[in-house]
């Protein structure tokens, strides 16, 4: 039997574990639930979201259902990316909670072609992560592979790099056990350099405890105790990483003999599972393997008596990763109490299964206890086809781990030669930067000598010589300076004012201080950022406009549940747009939806912008309450400011109040200085 190399029980991603163990607030769930009845569109959607996300799990609140409910209504309303993300939870769902592989293989598989549509990578590298987990529990590692090494691929090109650990880890789950030691122990090693990185502890754990079962099963016990001990060290009393090493490790007493080391393992597992939250899952391996080394010592009470505990329970044994541990349980305690015929037939079955997950350790000992009981049978015949096929798988996996420890060794010597070149290399470019730093320093004077001259040459030039364009330019460097100095200079003032009042006042009275500070820092933050997007030049493209009013427009409607909807004509995401234009388009948009905020009581606001030959065209408007607008000044609602901003540029801007607010402006798409 090899070891449980966890792809999917300890905590993939922590929010898991700690929502499904929270207690559930009933009166929000009746209160989503009613609005998710009464709502429709984008509003029922964003219930069903919130919704599921609070009954995460929980399968007496529907779970399933309303998370079927949510990736249907999402893919109507082409909120694809959400209706993905939906899909890969309830993948995770069925692989790793249930332990229904087949169900979440059959979920991929459904919304693979919609899947595919996808433009964000990072949710696309976790949707082909979970479908590995569903090929790997059903042992199909050909498939595993191949969507494993896509999402590994699509991580990357995301810059996601928790993603591609994960990836490379359930790649070295798959290797390992299709026998193929050399990459598997690579994939685990760069998975565990990068949770490293990441310093996600959790998964570093799984990533080493899955290498010292890779270690253990090539003979490598020295480096498998390592990696196991320091497994333990950093898993910090974690019950769900606990329960999992000390089963790993009662495996490894199991492949050398040793059985009471083994049933010793297997209790420390039990003890520790029973305090994690999803014990089930671990259980299912723990149960059948306490079966069957209570009967291989004899004692057929304790054996049956677990075996009484799994039958309370049939329904987590009967499929799954965990089917085959439960045949193994079955045909041991059948021969134990020398019911042969049933021992046979559970060992056939116990073998059909094995072929399935083509792990040669489990295929070589089912084949082994095959060849034993009919040998007690007298069955002459089938014991010969049967010991035949256990030497030779036998003869095959120690073959393997004489040339994955060559393989090994090898590896270790290539890398430190490897190394101490490099670091001889380092030493001698260290000499060679040396040497040159002088040389280089008295090239810099010269550099600078020079340059220095020429910028004096080119001063007095431009003095002379500067083109009404340039003109342009530094009046709107001038007034991009102004909107910082104008914008940001007084929050930097009253930050410093609260120090200063801090330093001078008691310790009692620092909190009110601090709690001012920290909002001048927050505004302070906010407007610098959209001051430093303005004057990116790289930002002065269609798509990262449109992205900014959509990130502005989701932080401050989406989350008053306020719905929006954003229309384009004549426009594509590479289309240049001049500065001035992207900075007032931004700018008129963020004021109106200010505006909305602050004097609307609205629950819906429009947005459509059109690109013509000549003009730019932008339509905004909310169904708000107009009288509670009408009763603000002009000015204080920002309308003067937009009204401004229009005028710089020499366009259009006018303002109604028939039906909500409306805005309707017209700037000209080519600006003249």
């Amino acid at each position: 039997m090899k070891g449980i190399l966890l792809n999917v029980a300890a905590a993939l991603f922590t929010a898991h574990l700690t929502l499904t163990a929270q207690v559930l607030d009933s009166a929000r769930i009746k209160d989503l639930n009613i609005k998710v009845e009464e709502t429709t569109g984008v509003n029922r959607l964003q219930y069903l979201d919130t919704l599921t996300k609070l009954i995460e799990f929980n399968e007496d609140h529907a779970y399933t259902d309303r998370m079927n409910q949510a990736i249907k209504l999402g893919l109507s309303l082409d909120s694809l990316d959400l209706a993905t993300r939906l899909t890969n939870d309830l993948i995770y769902y069925q692989n790793s909670i249930l332990n229904t592989p087949a169900d979440g293989l059959k979920l991929f598989k459904e919304f693979e072609p919609m899947a595919k549509k996808l433009n964000n990578k990072s949710t696309l590298a976790n949707f082909y992560l979970y479908a590995g987990d569903s090929y790997y529990g059903l042992g199909q590692f050909t498939e595993a592979i191949r969507v494993l090494k896509k999402s590994r691929m699509l991580a990357r090109e995301a810059g996601n790099t928790s993603r591609s650990a994960h990836a490379l880890m359930r790649l070295g789950y798959v290797y390992g056990a299709q026998g193929e030691f050399s990459n598997s122990s690579q994939n685990l090693q760069e998975a565990i350099k990068l949770f490293s990185q990441e310093r996600d502890t959790t998964n570093l754990v799984n990533a080493k405890n899955s290498l010292s079962i890779l270690y253990s099963q090539n003979a490598f016990y020295k480096e498998a105790k390592k990696e196991r001990d320091e497994a333990i060290e950093l898993s910090d009393k974690d019950a769900g990483n606990l329960s999992t090493i000390y089963y790993n490790a009662a495996n490894d007493a199991r492949e050398e003999g040793n059985l009471e080391e083994w049933a010793h393992q297997l209790h420390k597992a039990l003890a520790q599972s029973k305090k994690w939250v999803y014990k089930d899952y671990i259980q299912a391996y723990i149960y059948p393997s306490l079966v069957t080394v209570n009967a291989q010592m004899g004692d057929l009470a304790k054996a049956q008596a677990y075996l009484d505990t799994i039958e309370a329970s049939p329904q987590k044994f009967a499929e799954g990763t965990a089917h085959a541990d439960y045949l193994d349980a079955l045909k041991n305690i059948a021969f134990a109490k020398a019911d042969l015929p049933q021992a046979l037939s559970y060992g056939k079955a116990h073998l059909a299964e094995v072929k399935k997950k083509e792990s040669f350790v489990e295929l070589y000992n089912a084949e082994k206890f095959l060849a034993r009981v009919n040998k007690e049978m007298g069955n002459n015949t089938a014991f010969l086809t049967h010991q035949n096929a256990y030497y030779r798988i036998k003869d095959s996996v120690q073959n393997a781990q004489k040339v994955n420890a060559l393989a090994y060794y090898q590896t270790l010597y290539e890398t430190e030669k490897r190394d101490t070149k490099i670091r001889d290399q380092q030493a001698n470019i260290a000499l060679l930067q040396e040497r040159e730093k002088v040389r280089k320093q008295w090239i810099i004077i010269g550099i600078i000598l020079i340059l220095t001259a020429a910028l004096f040459t080119y001063l007095k030039l431009r003095q002379r010589q500067r083109s009404e364009k340039q003109k342009y330019l530094d009046e709107l460097r001038t007034q991009i300076s102004a909107d910082l100095h104008d914008d940001i200079g007084p929050v930097l003032t009253g930050l410093a004012m609260q120090s200063e009042i801090l330093e001078a006042k008691a310790p009692d009275e620092y909190g009110p201080q601090l709690h001012r500070i920290a909002s001048l820092s927050r505004a302070a933050m906010v407007q610098m950022r959209d001051a430093v997007w303005v004057m990116d030049a790289r930002k002065d493209n269609w798509g990262a406009l449109l992205d900014r009013i959509r990130e502005f427009a989701s932080d401050n409607l989406v989350t008053r549940e306020i719905a929006y909807d954003m229309k384009t004509s004549g426009i594509e995401s590479d289309m240049a747009i001049a500065t001035p234009l992207r900075q007032t388009l931004y700018l008129v948009v963020k004021e109106a939806i200010a505006n909305t905020l602050k004097h609307s009581g609205a629950t819906k606001v429009s947005l459509n912008l059109e690109q013509l030959q000549d003009t730019i065209h932008l339509t905004f408007s909310d169904n708000g309450n107009k009288e509670l607008k009408t009763r603000s000044s002009f000015a204080g609602l920002g309308l003067d400011n937009m009204k401004r901003r229009a005028d710089l540029l020499k366009g259009k801007i006018e303002f109604h109040t028939t039906e909500g607010f409306e805005i309707f402006m017209t700037l000209p798409k080519t600006i003249v200085p």
